[in-house]
């Protein structure tokens, strides 16, 4: 499992993720989880989620913080349910049989020398 796939997934089980904000974790929670900036030093980011954890867990039985999960847990499910997730897959090759309504408009062209960059030293 990818990490955003694991974030999706803690999520919707109503956990509270702590991540960097490296690649598409902040997309994929919708800035919603404790995100902290991380550092490409392995101590100093160490460091960095240690104290961001250490955060976490001092404050998760709170009720403020579990009413707020339980708000992640439905962003999640809402933005990623298996229906909206297979709309968006019929819609995709809808719009892909309409944009290549033949067998002929799908093949792909042989390019011609004019449409070929070349480059000389």
């Amino acid at each position: 499992m990818n990490a955003t796939a694991g974030v999706i997934e803690a999520m919707s089980s109503g956990l509270w993720c702590v991540h960097p904000n490296f690649g598409g974790l902040t997309d994929t929670s919708g800035g919603m989880n404790l995100i902290y900036q991380g550092d490409n030093d392995p101590s100093k980011h160490a460091s960095i989620f240690y104290q961001a954890l250490e955060y976490a867990i001092n404050n998760v039985s709170k009720s403020e913080t579990q009413s707020y999960l339980k708000l992640c847990k439905i962003y999640a499910d809402s933005r990623y349910s298996w229906t909206k997730i297979a709309r968006q897959w019929e819609d995709l090759l809808v719009d892909l049989k309409n944009t290549y309504p033949t067998v002929e408009s799908r093949k792909l062209k042989t390019p011609q020398s004019s449409d070929v960059f070349t480059y000389k030293i």
